[in-house]
């Protein structure tokens, strides 16, 4: 009777232990990041360092980018802070801002800096993907004297990419860029809190800041300038390099 009560003991501690087992990988389920989902598509497609590298070499230093747009005033003043550092960026502007601001565009250019595209309008490149393939086509808009790189490096808005578009850009010749570390600058904050954000990253698909990063801004952030002198700062001190106008 005893060895049948240490049975039961031992069978119904399993089961319960089983069972929050169970709760806890449904709790994880639901608490998965769907960006994380990104990140994992691009791993079985082989291609992780790749896009969030935006296809550069091993070595190449930390490489600022830039998206959306900005008022002529704003990337001005990010221009000529990047001059100051020697300090040679990315930038994804929309091609509805090219249209408006084609001088600052080739300013871009001129300066040395990776010019790329994020779509014309900001489209999510997944939904069209799977739903209207010529305004899919159509969202990358006309590159001839505008990009710069080969291949044209394409940053999705929101990071928002999967196999088909993967599969589709390919075709056409475009790597997809992403990032590795994200200022969250979009959330408002101060300069100290986006390089807090950097330094920490999240613990899951944003990266610590560290060497061959690849950082994520926006050039319509207020502080944008500022940031660009804390990051450099930063690097300096932990002796990482950056890409160098030359």
């Amino acid at each position: 009777m005893c060895k049948i009560r240490v049975f039961l003991t031992c069978f119904f501690t399993a089961v319960l232990a089983l069972a929050g087992c169970a709760n806890a990988n449904e709790e994880s389920e639901q608490q998965v990041d769907p960006q994380a989902a990104v990140y994992q598509i691009a791993a079985m497609n082989n291609m992780p360092v790749a896009i969030r590298h935006c296809n550069r070499e091993p070595g190449s230093g930390v490489l600022m980018t830039f998206d959306d747009h900005g008022t002529p005033e704003q990337v001005r003043a990010i221009l000529e802070r990047l001059r100051m550092h020697r300090m040679r960026a990315a930038f994804f502007p929309t091609g509805e801002w090219v249209l408006r601001h084609y001088d600052l565009m080739l300013q871009m250019r001129a300066d040395g800096h990776i010019v790329g595209n994020h779509t014309h309008t900001h489209a999510n490149l997944v939904e069209l993907s799977a739903n209207d393939e010529p305004a899919f086509y159509g969202e990358i808009y006309p590159v001839e004297g505008l990009v710069n790189t080969q291949p044209m490096l394409l940053r999705p808005p929101y990071g928002a990419y999967d196999a088909k578009v993967v599969q589709r850009l390919s075709e056409k010749g475009i790597q997809i860029c992403t990032w590795t570390a994200d200022t969250l600058d979009w959330k408002g904050g101060s300069v100290d809190e986006m390089m807090d954000y950097l330094r920490k990253g999240n613990g899951g698909h944003q990266l610590p800041l560290g060497p061959d990063a690849v950082i994520l801004a926006h050039m319509q952030h207020p502080h944008t300038p500022e940031l660009i002198d804390a990051v450099v700062q930063y690097l300096d001190q932990m002796n990482w390099a950056y890409e160098r106008i030359s």
